[in-house]
């Protein structure tokens, strides 16, 4: 029987370098630290700039392409947020989600695009919308890690535990019988029903 090769899948490694340094534990990013460091900020600018030129959607392997858009979507925050920075509420950005800001190989997308044209229609993997950073203190946490295609599935299953388990996203009050939930959970919630009838907890 021939040998197949193994598959070879994009290397994040530069942005890794990133987050182990400039994302806390608890999953808050050191904007400050992070833009005096001009070495992490060139190759932050170098990362987005060849991960966009190369197109995770032209990639063939699944993983690799769920992978390097959360990774591209998380760096193209960091970046914008970056530019602004130190901003105290994102509705400071001029039209920070709507805006065509983002060049992804041939096609610019706003942010809001990303998420519908890519996470949503292309991919149609609802549990992103617990992993991928939006910049506000009410999305999803960065991770100290990179998105890897070899462990995409245990990586964005902990993310939905992690959101879900956190009590200042789900509160239930069994007294008076009240569920507070996280505004996430509102905005995105055509993708949080598919996740409720996909996942293990629901």
């Amino acid at each position: 029987m021939p040998k197949h090769p193994d598959v070879v899948y994009v290397n994040h490694e530069v942005l890794g370098e990133i987050l182990r340094k400039y994302v806390s534990k608890s999953g808050w990013v050191d904007y400050s630290g992070l833009k005096r460091d001009k070495e992490a900020m060139e190759n932050l600018d170098a990362y987005v700039r060849d991960l966009s030129a190369l197109n995770p959607s032209t990639l063939e392997d699944p993983q690799d392409k769920l992978a390097s858009w959360l990774n591209l979507y998380d760096a193209m925050v960091m970046r914008e947020i970056l530019k602004y920075y130190p901003i105290e509420n994102l509705l400071k950005i001029p039209d920070y989600y709507g805006a065509k800001r983002f060049k992804v190989g041939d096609k610019t997308y706003s942010l809001m695009e990303v998420e519908e044209l890519v996470f949503h229609q292309e991919l149609q993997e609802p549990r992103t919308i617990f992993a991928r950073v939006i910049g506000s203190s009410s999305g999803a946490r960065m991770l100290q890690v990179p998105f890897d295609a070899r462990k995409i599935d245990k990586q964005l299953e902990e993310r939905v535990q992690a959101f879900l388990s956190d009590p200042n996203n789900v509160q239930y009050n069994p007294k008076q019988r009240t569920l507070a939930l996280n505004p996430t959970l509102l905005w995105y919630e055509r993708e949080f029903v598919d996740v409720r009838a996909k996942a293990r907890w629901g």
